[in-house]
């Protein structure tokens, strides 16, 4: 038995914990997601994302979820700090039947303490 069962790449759960919520990703995040993941310490953890990553990338990127464009994950969960934001993504991809891998980027410790700039 799954926990979550996710049918779409944008999941319409929220899961939250006492600092942490994943939710839906929107093009609202494309602007502190393209700040966070312009982060070469970020970046080069990833196969995936290029360097630089800037407005354009995350704008693209985000928009290809909602376009329901296969972005080779099943799930993509925006994870956001209580009192700081957004930090990260976190992507869930389906292996076979009952096993999964979580992949996704958080920001550094020292950068979460900088607030998102509005």
């Amino acid at each position: 038995m799954c926990a979550l069962e996710i049918h779409s790449t944008v999941p319409k759960a929220t899961i939250t914990t006492g600092r942490l919520i994943l939710r839906s990703p929107t093009l609202s995040d494309a602007q502190r997601a393209a700040e966070l993941a312009d982060d070469f310490d970020v970046a080069r953890m990833l196969a995936r994302m290029p360097h630089p990553y800037g407005l354009a990338e995350a704008k693209s990127w985000l928009g290809s979820l909602h376009a329901g464009s296969d972005t080779g994950t099943d799930a993509v969960f925006a994870v956001e700090h209580r009192r700081h934001g957004l930090i990260g993504m976190l992507g869930i991809e389906a292996r076979a039947v009952g096993l999964s891998l979580a992949t996704g980027w958080a920001v550094r410790s020292g950068v979460v303490a900088t607030p998102p700039k509005r």
